[in-house]
């Protein structure tokens, strides 16, 4: 197991997109240069040559500790790809501690893809059409956004890519 902080700075210099879930997903992954790091969250990228997947929830680690990439998350876990990220704030979100991740690791951009915040027809770009989903999550989830924020050294640094954070972030 790695502790973040071995790699803090690590990716100084070099871009980075994280990989939500949300229905924007694959427009905005079709929007990216070709040179730019892939930060996945959860099990939505697993499919993608990911530099690194980012969990939270610890029954994610059985879908994801078999792909190849570094896998960052507070759980102490024995596995030499496994980056333990105990100085990242806990904000109960992945995506949220993606973003706050990309920053430590030192990357100059980072761009957010499929973060739609479940303010769609559907949760997830592997969702059903017309999925019967009610967006309820959807204000808290843009609260912890105004929290991390203040978290960070370098907010310009991020640009999310679509969605409802656009307008807020920008």
């Amino acid at each position: 197991m790695i502790d973040i902080r071995q790699i803090e700075n690590s990716r100084s210099g070099r871009s980075a997109a994280i990989l939500g879930g949300g229905p924007s997903l694959l427009q905005d992954i079709y929007r990216l240069p070709e040179d730019v790091d892939l930060i996945g969250i959860n099990q939505h990228a697993l499919l993608l040559p990911l530099d690194f997947v980012v969990f939270l929830d610890a029954a994610m680690w059985e879908l994801v500790k078999d792909h190849p990439c570094l896998k960052v998350s507070h759980h102490k876990i024995d596995h030499p790809k496994m980056v333990w990220s105990g100085v990242c704030p806990d904000y109960g979100l992945s995506g949220a501690a993606a973003l706050w991740i990309a920053e430590f690791l030192g990357y100059n951009e980072i761009m957010v893809c499929g973060f739609d915040c479940y303010s769609q027809k559907r949760r997830y770009w592997h969702s059903p059409v017309d999925e019967d989903f009610k967006a309820n999550a959807y204000q808290n989830d843009i609260r912890i956004w105004d929290l991390v924020r203040t978290h960070l050294k370098y907010p310009e640094r991020i640009k999310f890519m679509s969605g409802p954070m656009k307008e807020k972030w920008q």
